[in-house]
């Protein structure tokens, strides 16, 4: 996988974990201990749909086959919507928390693109 779309996703992990665990200590030191349970679980299924993206882009890149790419992005997308149904039939769930934790990516995408374009324009 060339090396720039490696620090790009590595640079996004990075700031969705740590929106993960300023958001979730917030949340708990709030007092909001069941909504920091779920957008700690949103926030998290999307971590590891950026490192099912990172695993699965690089078959994208070396030319693999399209249909066994393409699987595993069925999957991933498979996976996700499912803990997000198993997850909504628990008692301590929140829809809203969760939907935070899942939007909270695109501050993780945005927080690498900025740093990313800082570093580019040095």
């Amino acid at each position: 996988m060339p090396a720039t779309i490696l620090n790009s996703l590595k640079s996004m992990a990075v700031y969705q974990l740590a929106i993960i665990v300023i958001v979730t200590a917030g949340l708990v030191i709030a007092g909001r201990a069941q909504l920091a349970a779920s957008f700690a679980v949103g926030a998290g299924l999307m971590l590891g749909n950026l490192g099912a993206l990172a695993w699965s882009s690089w078959r994208s890149v070396a030319k693999k086959p399209v249909a066994s790419t393409v699987l595993i992005i069925v999957i991933k997308y498979a996976i996700l919507l499912g803990s997000v149904f198993y997850f909504s039939r628990m008692d301590w769930f929140s829809a809203f928390g969760a939907g935070l934790g899942i939007a909270s990516f695109i501050l993780a995408i945005l927080g690498s693109a900025i740093a990313t374009q800082n570093t580019e324009s040095l």
